[in-house]
């Protein structure tokens, strides 16, 4: 089975990670604890959590910098690796290079380390956007720019896999938008992207799957959206909410019914009606609305109900 996602065909069959009960503690703290996960070749791969919810420390056992406490990943279950490490490419702590050498000289180095052909250096610089200012200085580069570069390396030996961390952080809203479009970009490639990050609009952005983590435990994955797959939310208003809310609630179509900061009534309604149909029944029971609005789904809304959940 194949679905479509930002042009390029994913299939979601074929599993690529798989994580098993990891495990890390640090002195007696559970920094990651049981974490269970199953990645799909193809797919863009959101790790979100608040600060210290283990992220980083996930990402580090992943790649093998961090020995994990307990349990156990595959990488490439269906096609095992002696070395899955050569397959993937990775960000961890941002950009590090020689400030007096530039861009191409930098990308020269890290090619010679990974034997690296040089003409694998113009196609990443190509593709990272930067070949117009590969021969400045590092320290001249802008942040965007130097996490470009960062990411150009990553993709230097043509990894199946690339793994980022926070790769938006302290951009200015230009950079993450460069960031975001290279992101989606690479992902078009068929490589499988695994990204941490608290940016949570940018994950629902450029992500086609996501996990939450609180206290080092995984709380929910699953599909961007995929809670609100089969509703659709309202934001309504009229001179009676009391009684409109007492409507929504008896209805077997409405659920998730509560009032926004601005005094509004969210209510989410089975998209197997339409919202034509849905004011009418309103009408039909005596409503008038003074307003209608119906909003996109938002993941930070469904990131903070889940931590609140738990």
């Amino acid at each position: 089975m194949k679905i479509n996602f930002h042009g390029y065909k994913l299939n979601i069959l074929e599993e690529i990670l798989h994580i098993n009960k990891l495990s890390k503690h640090f002195s007696g703290f559970k920094a990651v604890d049981q974490l269970s996960l199953s990645i799909k070749k193809g797919s863009v791969f959101g790790l979100l959590g608040p600060n210290g919810s283990g992220k980083s420390t996930t990402l580090g056992m992943l790649l093998g910098v961090i020995k994990p406490s307990g349990g156990d990943f595959k990488w490439f279950p269906r096609n095992p690796h002696s070395n899955p490490n050569l397959k993937i490419g990775a960000i961890l702590d941002g950009p590090s290079f020689y400030d007096f050498l530039s861009g191409r000289q930098n990308l020269a180095i890290c090619a010679l380390i990974k034997k690296v052909p040089e003409r694998k250096i113009d196609e990443v610089l190509q593709q990272v956007n930067l070949k117009e200012r590969q021969h400045e200085k590092f320290k001249n580069y802008s942040l965007g720019m130097k996490q470009r570069l960062a990411i150009a390396n990553a993709l230097l030996a043509d990894p199946e896999v690339l793994i980022l961390d926070e790769p938006t952080n302290g951009l200015d809203p230009e950079g993450i938008a460069d960031i975001r479009s290279l992101i989606i970009a690479i992902s078009q490639s068929g490589k499988t992207i695994l990204l941490a990050s608290h940016l949570l609009d940018e994950v629902q952005k450029v992500c086609t799957d996501y996990g939450v983590l609180k206290k080092g435990r995984i709380i929910h994955s699953g599909p961007i959206g995929e809670t609100q797959k089969h509703y659709n939310t309202l934001m309504l208003n009229c001179n009676e909410l009391s009684i409109l809310q007492s409507i929504c609630e008896e209805s077997d179509f409405c659920q998730n019914i509560s009032f926004s900061p601005n005094g509004l009534l969210s209510v989410q309604v089975d998209d197997k009606l339409s919202v034509h149909d849905f004011h009418t029944y309103l009408i039909g029971r005596g409503i008038t609305l003074t307003h209608l609005q119906e909003v996109s789904y938002q993941l930070e809304e469904e990131f903070i109900r889940l931590l609140k959940e738990q």
